[in-house]
């Protein structure tokens, strides 16, 4: 697995220091821009409001990149993936951690400034460790789908970033889950990721809404059943998978 991601490495950044250096910088950047645009036009002045754009801002990046440049690593890298042998069901679990190593570094920078400011606990870390381990299941189990569909149906590929828009905007990555409207409030607790952003808003002293122990029940519950289906369909279509590449 440690050589599939140097691969994705290479090829990503073809042994460009400076792009590395962009890339890990790049969410931290947007996110504080998009946090001083809410604090300087829309006159947002909570400190905690910020850090909740930027939180929310930062592993939204982290989900995006790992789907939507994911579900085409296997169409895209086809002659490659025919090559492997005992490591296809690795190929995609790499590109995630590939997606999450770069998002590292923005995480520990926030976590650590949240805790500086706000509060800190054995209990936020562990929730913090717990909610990222049970995403990268999430993302694992999803890929697996929707890379197999996008080989049998290329076409999908716009529909999927179609889709990504639209849950933008429906999931509190910019907004806290209070701020919506009652009737909205209801529909949010069907979105998994609004358990999750609640959960790590939770763990940088951000407040929540839902509880910390339901949110990560759920939220746990959803990524490993995500994960087992996705690897079940994966690995049920993998000889079909190879014919059509």
């Amino acid at each position: 697995m440690e050589s599939l991601i140097k691969r994705f490495y290479k090829i990503h950044f073809a042994g460009s220091v400076i792009k590395s250096i962009w890339t890990i910088i790049t969410p931290l950047l947007l996110s504080f821009a998009i946090a001083f645009i809410f604090k300087q036009v829309f006159l947002i002045q909570e400190v905690d409001m910020s850090m909740t754009i930027i939180s929310g801002y930062i592993f939204w990046q982290l989900i995006a990149s790992s789907i939507l440049r994911g579900h085409r690593q296997i169409k895209d890298n086809r002659l490659f993936f025919k090559q492997l042998t005992n490591t296809r069901t690795k190929f995609l679990i790499s590109y995630i951690l590939f997606n999450f190593l770069l998002a590292l570094p923005g995480i520990l920078l926030l976590s650590i400034y949240s805790w500086l400011i706000f509060s800190c606990s054995v209990i936020k870390i562990l929730t913090l460790i717990s909610s990222v381990i049970f995403l990268l299941f999430c993302l694992s189990g999803i890929l697996f789908v929707l890379a197999s569909w996008t080989v049998f149906y290329p076409d999908l590929s716009h529909g999927i970033e179609t889709l990504f828009l639209f849950l933008l905007w429906l999931s509190p990555v910019f907004y806290k889950i209070e701020s919506l409207p009652d009737s909205i409030k209801a529909i949010a607790l069907y979105n998994p990721l609004a358990w999750f952003l609640d959960l790590i808003r939770y763990s940088l002293g951000l407040g929540y809404y839902y509880s910390p122990v339901v949110s990560l029940s759920l939220f746990g519950s959803f990524s490993i059943t995500a994960y087992i289906f996705g690897l079940f369909y994966y690995k049920k279509h993998l000889k079909e998978l190879i014919k059509f590449l």
